[in-house]
């Protein structure tokens, strides 16, 4: 047995190692505790839209939105441990902000928030996005 903990543990040296050099300490602190990763229920003034990007991936958002003004954001994902930083942070950058603002969020902005982020994981920032504007479309739809 002791051979076999040996290899886990190798192989989970070798796992931070790559997390390490592949992403910012603050964006890892958002794959260990994301802000605001979790199911709102659904209210009359809380929006909610599911997308799946094209890597399979997707992301929901719980909006709960009062006179153009996002109240609370929350998400949630079956996507990767990038999935959940990129919408993490978008969520931060969301919550108690005007939708016309928020419309202005940009890609770059969010990575430039995250720091070092692998620039092969870049499209769940899209997917973050994408998924956020869609719900907000959604709700412009109500107007």
């Amino acid at each position: 047995m002791d051979e076999f903990d040996d290899l886990v543990n190798d192989l989970q040296n070798q796992v931070n190692q790559k997390e390490q050099a592949d992403f910012s300490p603050y964006a890892l602190s958002l794959a260990q505790n994301p802000y605001h990763n979790m199911k709102l229920d659904p209210e009359p003034d809380v929006y909610i839209h599911e997308w799946q990007g094209p890597c399979g991936d997707s992301v929901c958002w719980y909006l709960k939105i009062v006179d153009n003004f996002i109240q609370e954001a929350y998400f949630s994902t079956n996507g990767c441990m990038t999935a959940i930083i990129a919408s993490s942070q978008t969520a931060k950058m969301v919550h108690h902000q005007y939708i016309a603002d928020v419309r202005k969020l940009t890609h770059e902005q969010v990575l430039h928030a995250l720091g070092k982020f692998p620039e092969a994981d870049h499209h769940c920032i899209t997917l973050a996005l994408n998924s956020l504007n869609l719900t907000l479309n959604l709700y412009c739809k109500t107007l």
